[in-house]
């Protein structure tokens, strides 16, 4: 979190909407600190406990701690199939406040009774009526849609909240928020006009049935819908994942061949470092050159040029390409990512 400072901005402040999780794990550890605890212990004070929410826990080391092994499994398309992810359990561990919780279905309902009867329990009110409302009042315009369902649903407004998207469907007003880690997918939304709250965990990497299954279940409250939400967004996603992976072998066909490296491949070892993004190293094994970019391990392979490709030891990452650019004195002086903001500029 403290290089969030070396992040250039690309905006004025205030004038656009723009998420990061990184200052949502800051926004959490804001609030921890400003009640003079940890962010799994305020979870735990002022919502799990008030909720009785037993069957959750505010990141991995907790669930871990308490022996509980009844787990999904992450899981991801790798060369399209699906498969069980190498996702450690504690992987968001490091931003908790962004994501790391882990609770069940009865707790989850808990939740959404909690927020459709506006901040009480069992009668009891947790949170003020002002309070409660500030959540769902619009803090930011989206210029843009936040979702690709958008061009179905056509919503008239999209704004964000506290914590909220926000948005109308069929005339009805809506909160959601999404929530996506590797191998994992939340959906969480309401209809607080009808009382009506749907939550929907699935253990796929960017499932979007999540969408397709909250509209339906919309559409069950509000009136009949001539539309099958499953067949169109399954659509709508399949068209986008054939572009991009068109657009992916456009580039790759722009290939020049029989190219090579402009020095022996030991030479563009070493250490490389990023004050925004830390380090990376380059290492000549006997499978060739080997890329760690902080948590990733990478095998690279000869592109053109300078350029090669990094196939990730991770199944679930697409390849990247990295650049080598040679300095003046005929060393290898940077890497950077192509198609990226990582520049790493070489220390030994």
């Amino acid at each position: 979190m403290r290089r969030l400072r070396l992040v250039p901005a690309t905006t004025s402040f205030r004038s656009r909407f723009q998420y990061n999780n990184v200052t949502y794990s800051l926004a959490g550890d804001v609030a921890a600190h400003a009640a003079g605890t940890t962010w799994q212990s305020l979870l735990r004070a002022r919502i799990y406990g008030p909720l009785g929410m037993t069957e959750s826990y505010a990141d991995a080391s907790e669930l871990q701690a308490a022996g509980v092994t009844d787990l999904s499994s992450p899981h991801g398309i790798v060369r399209d199939t699906v498969r069980v992810l190498p996702a450690p359990l504690n992987g968001i561990d490091g931003i908790a406040p962004a994501g790391s919780a882990f609770t069940t279905a009865t707790d989850m309902a808990k939740w959404l009774r909690f927020l459709l009867d506006s901040g009480r329990v069992a009668g009891r009110r947790l949170v003020s009526p002002q309070n409660f409302a500030e959540l769902f009042k619009p803090q930011q315009t989206l210029a843009r849609p936040f979702f690709p369902t958008a061009s179905l649903v056509h919503p008239h407004f999209q704004a964000y909240g506290l914590g909220w998207i926000l948005q109308d469907y069929r005339g009805e007003f809506v909160a959601m928020h999404t929530g996506s880690i590797e191998g994992r997918s939340a959906i969480v939304a309401l209809l607080p006009d009808r009382r009506v709250g749907v939550a929907i965990f699935t253990n796929l990497d960017h499932s979007e049935l999540r969408h397709a299954l909250m509209y339906t279940v919309f559409d069950r409250f509000i009136g009949p819908s001539p539309h099958d939400w499953s067949v169109e967004m399954r659509a709508m996603y399949k068209c986008l994942a054939d572009s991009t992976a068109a657009v992916r072998r456009a580039q790759e066909s722009k290939r020049v061949p029989n190219t090579h490296p402009t020095l022996p491949l030991d030479r563009y070892a070493g250490t490389y470092a990023d004050s925004l993004y830390g380090s990376a190293t380059v290492r000549l094994g006997d499978a060739g050159l080997m890329l760690q970019a902080g948590q990733l391990n990478g095998q690279l392979e000869h592109w053109q040029y300078d350029v090669f490709r990094v196939t990730w030891r991770d199944p679930f990452l697409q390849p990247d390409y990295v650049a080598f650019a040679i300095d003046p004195d005929g060393t290898v002086g940077e890497v950077r990512v192509v198609d990226g903001e990582q520049v790493y500029r070489r220390v030994r």
